[in-house]
């Protein structure tokens, strides 16, 4: 499941995951709008803040999927 798919579905608004993610809002925009890939130590952040349900697979198809 992408990122900004399960922001929506939970409605998180970004504040609200860059809390949980101990980074920005700016850099949660990011994230999900496959703008820059998350860096490796913010990916095991991004898994365990949504229970497993964003993946590494899955940022990097979404990011990949959006940057071609």
């Amino acid at each position: 499941m992408s990122l900004e798919k399960y922001l929506a579905e939970k409605k998180l608004t970004y504040t609200a995951f860059a809390k949980r993610a101990g980074v920005s809002r700016v850099t949660v925009m990011k994230w999900a709008t496959s703008q820059i890939m998350p860096r490796p130590k913010h990916i095991s952040i991004i898994f365990e803040a949504t229970a497993g349900n964003v993946t590494l697979q899955d940022l990097y198809a979404t990011y990949m999927d959006d940057t071609r």
